[in-house]
C-alpha cells in the first residue's frame, strides 16, 4: 500500500511567545468557540504517528509542526515524536519533516535535534532590522533573537528556510529585503503576503504586485549564477510555465488532500480554515481515511479560488486561480496580474 498525506499538528495549539502584529492564526482563533486546544500529549502523539503510518504504508508523509509557535509544547515531546515515528516506520514511508519557528527557543540542543532527524526549519524573519519591526515578544522587537537562532541552525548544519511576512510595512522594501537576505548567506526563501483586514497591514494590489517585480528581477539575476537564491513561489511560477504541477500548496488550482490538527487532535482540512464550520472531527476517534474522505473534507477540495473569468485569463495557466484563501481578496488577483504582465511577456 502506497498513499501520499501532507499533514500539519499544532502541538500547542494556539500558544505564541511572540505577538506578532499581523499574526493571521491569531485572528483566526478569535472567530471559533475553542480558542486554545492544549498541549498534544504524547499518548496522542502516538495515535496520530500510527494512523498516519497505517494510511500512507509504504508512500510518502509530510508533516508540518506549525502554531502558534509549536516549540513551547517542550523539547522532550519532539524527542519522543521523531524517535517514536523513527521506530514505528516499518513499511518504509518516504517521511519528510519541518517546522516553522520563531527561533526564541532555540537553542543548540534543539538544533542538534533537528540535524539528527533531518528536519527542515522554516524561520520567521522579514528581512533587515527596519522591515522587522511587527515581530515582538513582550512588547520588544526580536530581530536579534531570529539571527542567533540562524546562526546556531547554520553551527550546527541544519537546513532552514526564511519565511517573510510581506504587509504594508515593508512591501516597498523588496530589493532591501531580497538583498539583505542573501547577504546573511540565506538563499532558500519564501515571501508570505499577508492575510487579513487591518489597514495598518492590507496589501494594495500596486503594493505587492511591485514587490512581486522587484524581487523577481534579483531573483532572475541569481538564477543563472552557481549559487541561486530560491525563493519558493517564483520557483513553483517555472513549473508551472513547463506545464508541470507546482509543489507548493495552492498553487495548482486545486486543494490537495491533507490535514490540520489542533493540540488536542481535532481536524481541519486546512491551516487556513481552522475554524469550527470546517471541523473534521478528531483523530482519537476517526482513522485518516475517514478525516479525509468526510463530507465537509470532500466539499472543501471541490472547490477552489478559480471564478467563472479565470479560464479566459491570460495568465491562467501560470496562475489557475490561486490558494482560495488569497482568493477572496481581489486585491491579489490584481497583483499577480501586474506582475505577471511585467515578468512573463
Amino acid at each position: 500500500m502506497k498513499n501520499n498525506l501532507s499533514v500539519m499538528l499544532k502541538p500547542a495549539s494556539s500558544k505564541c511567545n511572540a505577538s506578532c502584529k499581523y499574526c493571521f492564526y491569531r485572528d483566526e482563533v478569535k472567530a471559533r468557540v475553542i480558542k486554545d486546544y492544549g498541549n498534544t500529549t504524547t499518548e496522542l502523539a502516538d495515535i496520530m504517528i500510527e494512523k498516519m503510518l497505517h494510511y500512507v504504508g509504504a508512500g510518502y508523509l509530510s508533516i508540518v509542526f506549525q502554531g502558534g509557535e509549536p516549540t513551547l509544547v517542550g523539547y522532550a515531546f519532539f524527542e519522543h515524536f521523531f524517535d517514536t515515528l523513527a521506530l514505528k516506520n516499518t513499511m518504509g514511508a518516504n517521511i519528510h519533516l519541518s517546522i516553522q519557528t520563531n527561533g526564541l527557543l532555540i537553542d543548540k540542543k534543539w538544533a542538534k535535534l533537528f540535524k539528527k532527524h533531518n528536519v527542515l526549519v522554516g524561520l520567521s524573519l522579514d528581512g533587515d532590522k527596519k522591515s522587522c519591526s511587527a515581530r515582538l515578544s513582550k512588547g520588544k522587537e526580536i530581530f536579534a533573537n531570529i539571527l542567533e537562532c540562524a546562526s546556531i541552525l547554520k553551527k550546527e548544519g541544519v537546513d532552514f528556510n526564511i519565511l517573510s511576512v510581506i504587509h504594508k510595512g515593508n512591501a516597498t522594501r523588496g530589493k532591501e529585503i531580497y538583498n539583505y537576505l542573501t547577504s546573511k548567506g540565506f538563499k532558500n526563501l519564501q515571501f508570505i503576503p499577508y492575510l487579513g483586514d487591518n489597514p495598518e497591514f492590507s496589501l494594495s494590489a500596486n503594493e505587492y504586485g511591485k514587490f512581486l517585480i522587484d524581487t523577481y528581477k534579483l531573483y532572475a539575476q541569481d538564477f543563472i549564477s552557481t549559487t541561486p537564491t530560491r525563493i519558493r513561489q517564483f520557483d513553483n511560477y517555472l513549473m508551472l510555465l513547463k506545464e508541470n504541477n507546482a509543489e507548493q500548496c495552492g498553487m495548482n488550482g486545486k486543494c490537495s488532500p491533507s490535514l490540520t490538527f489542533e493540540g488536542d487532535g481535532t481536524a481541519y482540512p486546512c491551516d487556513f480554515y481552522c475554524t469550527d464550520e470546517y471541523e473534521l472531527g478528531n483523530i482519537k476517534d476517526k482513522s485518516i481515511a475517514e478525516l479525509l474522505s468526510s463530507e465537509t473534507a470532500v466539499a472543501f477540495r471541490n472547490t477552489s479560488g478559480a471564478t467563472s473569468e479565470c479560464p479566459t485569463c491570460p495568465y491562467f495557466k501560470v496562475c489557475r486561480g490561486g490558494c482560495k484563501r488569497y482568493a477572496q481578496d481581489k486585491a491579489f488577483c490584481e497583483a499577480y496580474k501586474i506582475f505577471f504582465s511585467h515578468t512573463f511577456k
